[in-house]
């Protein structure tokens, strides 16, 4: 089955930063394109659950700046909670873009759509204006 990708578009300007990627890859490109940064998962063991922080840390390793937090039920399998974190950030991207970077994401047929309409290039089946 096919992974559902998507295209991510600056606020401002409109420039497309990202096209054709996972969820994952564009947690990415929202959290990297722009500066010396590198995207980072830092995690904390707090007992029955596990704080995961994900942010931005400089290309030379030094420094961290938190972006967002999740806090999840812990597992005995660290793979397995690092993947639901991972999941629930990929989620807040999507619904939120804002939290990570004031940017737009959506699917990439959304993004033909709305380019289609804008452009006056498609009608409402899809058909090509000629």
């Amino acid at each position: 089955m096919k992974q559902k990708t998507y295209t991510m578009t600056l606020e401002r300007g409109g420039e497309v930063v990202a096209q054709g990627v996972p969820p994952g890859r564009a947690l990415s490109v929202a959290l990297e394109h722009g500066g010396p940064f590198r995207a980072a998962l830092v995690d904390r063991d707090l007992g029955s659950t596990r704080r995961f922080d994900i942010g931005k840390r400089l290309a030379d390793g030094r420094g961290f700046r938190v972006v967002h937090s999740v806090t999840a039920p812990r597992t005995r399998d660290p793979g397995i909670d690092v993947g639901r974190a991972i999941y629930l950030f990929e989620k807040a991207l999507l619904e939120e873009t804002a939290v990570f970077r004031p940017a737009r994401i959506e699917s990439d047929d959304e993004y033909a759509r709305r380019s289609a309409k804008r452009c006056g290039t498609s009608t409402r089946n899809g058909s090509r204006k000629n």
